[in-house]
């Protein structure tokens, strides 16, 4: 019955149970969040359904809040100038920089990245690598992908020459493990989670490890837009990510991927 008709015929009751019902089916907010293609972070599986840790994250984070998610799919540069000019709300996996700071406000983290050293099975004791300068005197062949953040110390050996010589940079992640069973290269960097679930792809895993040597670690955020987003969203946001943290849900959706 439409609820104008409702409240002409209906009795007092009804219409009780009524009002109280439809304003529990609403979402209190609607936020947009643009994603690219990045196992195991976004992306479609097998029923072509989208799914990824950080999708899981953020929407388990939203869903605590009773706010809906909306996502839609691009380039990453457009994604952050999206973002940037209000035409989307939110960025996962985002790192902190002084430039985003100018245009977005970021969260609290809510997983942490890490950009491990992978090297040929059996190698990691060969090459004692405990600091980046290592790699000079071991003259370590370095792959990496190009326009990959790896941390402020490495950007700063990268502007040493005999550094840089060692480095051989590709346009795909999925390049390096094949040049490094080749032995075209003795390593490459990758963030720890997605290079370990492109060698379960590629069938690498068995001859390809991580070294103790971790060449960067640090906190991810969401990332909000200031132009469409505003201070109170970002306070209920953390408090939502600060509760689901303290109760541990975050951190066991985080362990189905990593035993993946």
């Amino acid at each position: 019955m439409p609820i104008f008709s409702c409240f002409k015929h209906c009795s007092l009751t009804t219409l009780f149970i009524l009002c109280c019902y439809l304003p529990l089916q609403a979402h209190s907010c609607s936020l947009s969040m643009g994603w690219e293609e990045w196992q195991p972070y976004a992306y479609k599986n097998a029923s072509g359904e989208l799914t990824g840790l950080d999708i899981e994250l953020v929407t388990s984070i939203l869903e605590n809040m009773n706010c809906q998610l909306q996502l839609k799919n691009m380039p990453w540069k457009r994604l952050l100038n999206d973002t940037k000019e209000g035409n989307n709300d939110l960025v996962s996996g985002a790192s902190i920089t002084e430039e985003r700071k100018q245009w977005g406000q970021f969260t609290l983290p809510y997983r942490q990245e890490t950009r491990a050293l992978f090297v040929r099975k059996g190698t990691s004791e060969k090459f004692a690598i405990h600091q980046l300068q290592d790699m000079v005197s071991a003259k370590f062949k370095l792959g990496l992908t190009r326009g990959v953040y790896n941390g402020d110390a490495f950007a700063k050996m990268m502007e040493n020459p005999e550094f840089k010589k060692l480095t051989q940079v590709v346009s795909k992640e999925s390049i390096n493990p094949k040049k490094l069973v080749k032995n075209r290269i003795d390593g490459y960097v990758a963030d720890a989670i997605s290079g370990s679930q492109i060698l379960r792809d590629m069938g690498l895993s068995d001859k390809i490890e991580i070294h103790p040597y971790t060449i960067y670690a640090a906190d991810v955020h969401v990332l909000m837009s200031k132009k469409s987003t505003n201070p109170e969203l970002l306070e209920k946001f953390n408090n939502s990510l600060a509760q689901l943290q303290s109760e541990g849900k975050l951190q066991a959706i985080i362990n189905r991927y990593l035993q993946q």
